[in-house]
């Protein structure tokens, strides 16, 4: 019934059986089961940080796949199965069965004898959110089309779906599609092992594993793009393959990886450090999420916001401190109003003619800035767009919608249409 390639990963944690630690990155074998819950622990990722994906396949009767890790669920795809594309009957069929089942023989692999060993009953408990929603014809991997109102974890995630990759088997396949790719970012050296938790709470049902792979000590080059809060942007280069740039992971100025990104380095006049968050313009595509930084379409793949800008902190020796996400540009101060501006002009007539280049931040009622508003060049509200001479417009392109300039103190004292 298994390998040792296969059950590498299978070990019974927490079982009276003998568990073994078998390591990552081989081939896998069909497992078949009847119900109940199968637990796999424990797999060697190593002290390497980077990404880690196990792919599954559920066939047609619904399972769902867990990953744990550092004694949280990093990745879980629900039940899926492909049968709960077929209709809504089906779809409401297994919700109903499955939640009315209350236990389960918890199952754990025994290293030694080669196979599955029954523990004692388990209680389970499941109702309709451990499903994605059905999928009717919009409900992709891709999430091209999102119903309204409806909860997004992430590209690639239903419902209360979490780490499921939005190209796998295709962008087009359902979210309840039976073959599903679940990963997490493992940011720091330990733990180093993850535990697979596999329901099977319908009988005769049947899943595989069948890949599995985790970054081991990788030290490719990558490089990701950061903004500042002053709309400065940067290229910085790393040594994860990320999706998701983390705690832990060192920036560096150059491709070389020998000059750290630092306060008191090349950019030392940029607001990339400290409590002034750095947003994540772009990231490495490796696994297929992508960073788009204007209009609100970023995607924060660990948060539960459906889209949004993802954020790190950086400490002033490179190594990011925190991550975020929310679904607006840089949080601003209480009152403030982000807008574009183009760059100086040494008189006003002249800076509608400018491109636009930068952000600026103002207290007025307006989407841009009047005569009598104080204009900011941070969005805390703390450095006043002194004697700023531009042309101001509330979208990131086009032709200025205004132009203004502003005093000593930031108030402006005049502005003049740009467009006739």
């Amino acid at each position: 019934m298994s390998n040792i390639n296969f059950f590498r990963v299978m070990a019974g944690n927490g079982s009276q059986f003998n568990s073994q630690d078998i390591p990552c990155n081989a081939g896998g074998i069909d497992f078949d089961g009847n119900e109940g819950v199968f637990y796999a622990t424990a797999v060697v990722l190593g002290t390497g940080i980077g990404p880690i994906t196990a792919s599954f396949d559920s066939y047609n009767i619904p399972d769902r796949f867990r990953l744990v890790w550092s004694g949280s669920t990093v990745a879980d795809s629900l039940f899926v199965g492909d049968y709960l594309d077929d209709n809504q009957a089906t779809y409401n069929g297994y919700t109903s069965s499955i939640s009315a089942v209350s236990t389960l023989t918890r199952y754990n692999w025994n290293q030694q004898a080669d196979a599955f060993q029954s523990g004692n009953a388990e209680s389970v408990s499941y109702n309709s959110a451990s499903f994605p929603p059905f999928p009717n014809s919009i409900l992709t991997r891709g999430n091209s089309n999102v119903a309204v109102n409806e909860r997004v974890n992430g590209v690639g995630n239903h419902g209360a779906q979490k780490g499921v990759l939005n190209y796998f088997p295709q962008f087009s396949s359902s979210c309840t599609n039976g073959q599903v790719k679940l990963c997490f970012f493992k940011h720091t050296a330990e733990p180093s092992s993850f535990q697979i938790i596999v329901d099977g709470p319908d009988s005769n049902t049947g899943w595989d594993l069948f890949s599995l792979t985790c970054p081991g000590n990788d030290t490719s080059l990558h490089s990701s793009s950061i903004m500042d809060k002053d709309g400065d942007i940067v290229e910085i280069y790393h040594t994860s393959p990320s999706f998701d740039l983390d705690v832990g992971m060192t920036l560096y100025e150059n491709s070389a990886l020998t000059t750290k990104f630092i306060s008191s380095g090349t950019y030392s006049t940029s607001s990339f450090w400290g409590s002034d968050n750095s947003m994540l313009v772009s990231g490495s595509t490796i696994l297929g999420t992508a960073y788009p930084f204007n209009g609100g379409s970023g995607i924060c793949f660990k948060s539960a916001l459906n889209t949004g800008y993802s954020y790190i902190t950086l400490a002033d020796d490179g190594v990011i401190t925190a991550r975020s996400c929310t679904t607006t540009s840089f949080p601003l101060a209480d009152g403030l109003t982000e807008f574009y501006v183009t760059d100086q002009a040494s008189k006003l007539p002249f800076a509608c003619q400018q491109p636009i280049t930068t952000t600026r931040f103002h207290d007025g009622s307006g989407l841009i800035p009047v005569v009598g508003d104080i204009v900011y060049t941070d969005s805390g509200g703390t450095t006043v767009a002194a004697n700023d001479v531009r042309g101001s417009s509330s979208v990131n392109s086009g032709q200025s919608f205004s132009a203004y300039d502003t005093d000593s103190s930031g108030e402006v004292t005049q502005t003049d249409n740009c467009i006739l």
